[in-house]
């Protein structure tokens, strides 16, 4: 709840900021972020922290070079453990499950499926964590811009480590990509290869790109634009699980 506030604060005292994740709660917060960087000359980027993981990053090298082919369905999911009494738990300090935690995983889905979310559907409701004001369980169901449809698990109520629900697959018409704790495999008619997923520190690298971006050598208007869509996902989703409602966001492809 106070990322806007300071945020606003230095770039109005000319310093370029980085926004973490989830880098505002709503457009609004974030487009007068963005709008008062502009307008003072510095730099505003947002945190998208699955783009530079090891993993994800070589995921998304995998399905962009077409190894699977079309993506057509995908799951994605993510856990994590909500505990009472801590900031996250009140509903003045903290943006919610939905983009603390699931920040992670709408994100990769919008990454990996190579298309945009055009109709969401979502569930929410709170199964275990007595006490807290938010879901502890979530689903999401997505139709995408191209005819694609995916699905996004938060699984909030987790007190153990279970490696099966932090989880992804995406569904090519011509092969599979399955990501279960730090491995990836493709399937494909020719076989099971597992891909090797290198390391380096994430944080170092996105920060890097930041700060490469506040030299001169870059621009931040895209990263700016994906986190704004992302941020868009996640509220859809909010939405709908909140009203029942399905939620649109855009355009079908012709």
């Amino acid at each position: 709840y106070l990322r806007e506030k300071y945020a606003l604060l230095t770039v109005e005292n000319g310093l370029p900021v980085f926004l973490p994740k989830p880098f505002a709660k709503s457009r609004d917060e974030a487009e007068r972020v963005f709008g008062a960087a502009k307008d003072n000359g510095v730099i505003a980027t947002p945190d998208l922290p699955q783009r530079f993981r090891p993993l994800w990053a070589t995921a998304m090298d995998v399905v962009s070079d077409g190894m699977i082919g079309r993506p057509i369905s995908g799951h994605f999911s993510m856990a994590h453990h909500l505990t009472l009494g801590g900031w996250k738990s009140d509903t003045s300090m903290a943006a919610g499950p939905e983009l603390e935690v699931g920040f992670y995983a709408f994100d990769a889905m919008r990454m990996l499926m190579q298309t945009e979310p055009v109709e969401v559907r979502g569930v929410g409701a709170n199964l275990d964590h007595r006490g807290i004001p938010y879901i502890d369980n979530g689903k999401c169901l997505v139709t995408c811009a191209n005819g694609a449809m995916a699905s996004v698990d938060l699984v909030l109520s987790m007190h153990h480590p279970f490696p099966p629900a932090r989880s992804a697959y995406v569904i090519g018409d011509e092969g599979a990509l399955a990501i279960v704790g730090n491995e990836i495999e493709v399937h494909t008619p020719d076989g099971v290869e597992k891909h090797a997923v290198p390391e380096w520190n994430h944080t170092e690298r996105e920060l890097g790109a930041w700060l490469d971006v506040c030299r001169g050598d870059g621009d931040p208007v895209p990263m700016q634009e994906e986190g704004l869509r992302t941020l868009d996902f996640i509220l859809a989703y909010k939405k709908s699980h909140e009203t029942g409602e399905t939620v649109f966001l855009g355009e079908k492809e012709a």
